[in-house]
């Protein structure tokens, strides 16, 4: 089994008021799933957003389309003062970290040949956006054939609406619905 952690980073929680207000209690229960895949010895696994224009072809159609309510470019560069990880989500010791250029943690990554060489048939999936990055996410591991479980409650969206609203299109059709506590 391996947990894949997507794009917990201040971008999308602590810079994030929107995700912050409609899931308070998202830090204790990933912290939680965090915790009990490595008291197990699940492969971990971080995503983080690497949006470039150089490498992220669709950055300036999403642009256009979000206007001012666009992030913009977000680069990972672990050596910039800038990048920081969330206290209740870093990494440690050996853990894998991917930096990813579109919506998609199996997109132009390793991920796919990380878990195939790991032989891991089972994805647990969370982190942050629910609707677009965990999505788009959990959606390429079941194309590429791996049993995929969301942690719903280690996910959070910019609204309650948003995130419950990806979980009744996709919940139980592409991956399989869990929680914190039933790890």
């Amino acid at each position: 089994t391996a947990l894949l952690i997507v794009d917990v980073q201040p971008e999308y929680w602590s810079n994030c008021l929107a995700v912050r207000k409609d899931f308070p209690d998202f830090p204790e229960h990933l912290r939680k799933t965090i915790k009990i895949c490595r008291q197990r010895r699940a492969k971990i696994i971080w995503v983080r957003a690497d949006y470039q224009h150089k490498h992220s072809p669709w950055l300036s159609q999403f642009e256009r389309i979000r206007g001012e309510r666009n992030l913009g470019e977000v680069p990972c560069d672990p050596t910039s003062p800038e990048f920081n990880w969330e206290e209740f989500a870093t990494p440690e010791g050996g853990e894998v970290i991917i930096a990813k250029s579109s919506w998609s943690s199996t997109s132009n990554t390793a991920l796919v040949d990380i878990l195939n060489v790991a032989c891991i048939e089972n994805v647990l999936v969370c982190g942050l956006i629910t609707s677009v990055c965990v999505q788009h996410s959990a959606f390429g591991l079941f194309e590429a054939g791996f049993r995929t479980l969301l942690v719903e409650d280690s996910c959070a969206d910019r609204s309650r609406f948003r995130h419950e609203a990806a979980l009744a299109l996709y919940g139980d059709y592409m991956y399989e619905l869990v929680t914190s506590n039933d790890l």
